[in-house]
This record gives C-alpha cells, structure tokens and sequence, in this order.
C-alpha cells in the first residue's frame, strides 16, 4: 500500500517444495553372468519444504535520503532417505529449522556528483541435494567421493558501503561474515590409505573487499569498462579441529571496445587473480588470460561476420597446492582454453524485444537440483 508521500509496504509469503528422487544400478560380469554390483548401486531420496513469509518497507526520498527495510522469516523441513541393499546399510536423516533476515539500505546524495549506499543484510544458502547423500562414489583405487549429511547451511551477513562519482566511476567497500561456510573438504580414511573427498562446513568465514570499477569512453571510437578488487579471506576450524588459513588477493579485469572505419568493430578483454584461495585447503596460483575479436556488419547490416581468440597465451589454467592432515599435493590442469571461433550471423525480418522469461522465486531451488 501507499501513502501521500509514495511510501511503499509490501508483504509477502512464499512456499516451494522440492523432491529428487536419484537412482544409479550397476551390473559387472563375472564371465557367465551379470549380477548386481551393490558396492556401488546407489537409490537417494530426498524431500524438502521451505516456508516463508516477508515484509519491507520502502520510504519516499526526502530531501538527500532515501531508505528501505525488509525482514523476511523462513521455515525448513526435509527428509534423506539413503536405500540400502545387501551389502550397503539403510540410512536416513532429518532437519527442522527456522530463521529471520533482515535487510535495508539508506543513500545519501551529496550533490549532482556523488552518492553513498549503506546496505546490510542477513541471507541463507543451503546445499545442493546430492551434497547431502552420503553415499560413497569410487573416483580410483586411492580417492573415494561421498556427500556429507550433515552440511548445514549457510548463513551470511553483508555490510557494503559504496560511492558512485557521476555515472564511470564506483568505489566499495564491503565486509561479510559467514557462518558455516560451504568448501570441498579432503579427509584420510583411517590407514586404508584412501583420500575421501567430500562437503563441509567451514566454522567461521570472514571476507573484507576494496573494489573499484571505471565505465569510461576516452574517445568516441572507444568504450572502456576496468575493475580491480582486493579480497583478504580468513577461514577458520572444520570437521572439529582449529585448522585457520588466510589469503589476500587482487583481481584485476578490464574490456575494450573499438569501432573502426566505422565499418569494424573490435574487442580487447581480459583478466589477472593473484593467487588466491576459495576453499579452506585448496591453494591457487596466479592465472588469467587475453582474448580479442574482430567484426564486420555485411549484407546491408543485416549480418556480423566476427573472428574471436580467446586466451591467446594459454594462461587460463588451474595450478596450485591441496594441503591434507599429513601431506600436500601440487597439481596443474590445463585445458583446451586456447580457442579462435568464426562466426556468420544473418537477421531474417524486423528486430523484435524479447522479454526474458523469469525464473520466480523458485529459481534458487532449481539452481541446487542442478549443481547436484
């Protein structure tokens, strides 16, 4: 509802229920017949319900302010259901849990040139489904993958204050404090000598970021977009022990656009991360790359002929250090990354605007169905 001064009230509810119902038979040969092999056969079933109900309040400006709050209070229930077999134990598990979360932000226009946003909030990630299925994948003789059934989710809280000079230039600052972070955890089993890959929570995670971006057009022919963001991450205690990691880094990312001779269009983009680190065991060393392209309108206008080269230097890889309870291992993956396209397109009758289509409010749980 509305008042005079164009206050703005809204409240809401909102109720998604989600069922996976996942299942993987394998059969081996055992030189006259196939026979069920129950040692990696898998059936997992999982419900959950999520309930909430949320309000905010948006004021009117009045003179340089303007403001808004939000509180919104979410109620969870699911069920797992791992089906046993002759050689694999039943097993099942069980969560209830309820939570508010806040949010608001206040802006202050100083004057035609410079504004300043303070936004706070509170927000939960949960895991993906298959995260939580406990049941044990065999990757080789030496490494085993399994979920973890009692990954708790993820609760955030965001402080960010920016400033925004004219329309090119953005400046942030921002803290956040995560409890029960979400990262990739390598465990030893016992003296088998096997590594077990799994899911877990990391105690308490604490990220401060500087960042600053530029939207500029130094001449009419050239369009320049450039960002540089610092992070200093400090993860600390999972699986019941102290183990505190931090990390500082700096990303730097940048894109150009070019026309030329009116006739040409071209593109220089590209990116450099310091090393860095996203998971509490996991190290990574510096990468980035450089990539180009060149286009051409034909046929009237009608088409784009374009040539694209990405990563021109072959820089773009994964490299960087895993460190376990009582080893560390280095690896590097390098990939086809390396790629130059050519491309054609045509346009057949008039232009038209495609709307995009939302996703609604169930967007989040169809994006965990999918990083299962």
């Amino acid at each position: 509802m509305k008042n005079k001064q164009n206050d703005n009230l809204q409240i809401g509810i909102k109720s998604s229920y989600s069922k996976t119902d996942n299942s993987a038979y394998y059969q081996i040969f055992d030189g006259s017949n196939w026979v069920d092999d129950n040692s990696k056969s898998n059936h997992f079933i999982y419900d959950e319900n999520v309930n909430a109900i949320y309000s905010s309040f948006e004021a009117a400006k009045r003179g340089r302010f303007s403001w808004q709050l939000g509180l919104r209070y979410e109620h969870t229930t699911y069920h797992a259901h791992q089906l046993g077999n002759a050689l694999q134990k039943d097993s099942a598990f069980a969560r209830n849990y309820g939570n508010l979360f806040p949010s608001g932000y206040l802006t202050y226009q100083a004057n035609a040139t410079n504004g300043f946003t303070l936004t706070v909030g509170r927000r939960i990630e949960r895991p993906a489904f298959q995260k939580l299925n406990p049941f044990y994948f065999i990757i080789n003789k030496y490494t085993y993958q399994t979920g973890n059934a009692y990954i708790l989710p993820q609760y955030t809280w965001n402080f960010e204050l920016s400033h925004q000079y004219k329309s090119w230039l953005t400046n942030t600052v921002s803290y956040s404090d995560i409890q029960n972070y979400f990262s990739q955890i390598f465990l030893n089993d016992g003296n088998k000598g096997i590594l077990l890959y799994t899911q877990g929570n990391v105690g308490r995670t604490y990220n401060i970021n500087v960042s600053s971006q530029m939207i500029l057009a130094p001449a009419g022919w050239w369009s320049l977009t450039a960002q540089a963001l610092y992070t200093h991450k400090q993860l600390k205690g999972f699986n019941g022990n102290t183990y505190t990691t931090t990390s500082d880094q700096l990303n730097f990312s940048t894109n150009n656009q070019f026309t030329i001779a009116k006739k040409y269009t071209a593109e220089l983009s590209g990116y450099y991360l310091t090393r860095s680190r996203v998971d509490i065991q996991e190290q990574l060393y510096p990468s980035g790359q450089l990539s180009i392209g060149l286009g051409k309108s034909v046929f009237n206008k009608k088409g784009t002929l374009r040539i694209n080269a990405r990563d021109l230097f072959w820089t773009n890889w994964l490299e960087g250090l895993t460190q376990f309870p009582t080893a560390t291992e280095y690896f590097k993956l390098r990939r086809d990354t390396r790629v130059v396209t050519i491309s054609l397109t045509y346009r057949f009758g008039k232009a038209y605007k495609v709307n995009k289509r939302s996703d609604g409010s169930a967007s989040d749980e169809m994006q965990r169905v999918g990083n299962g």
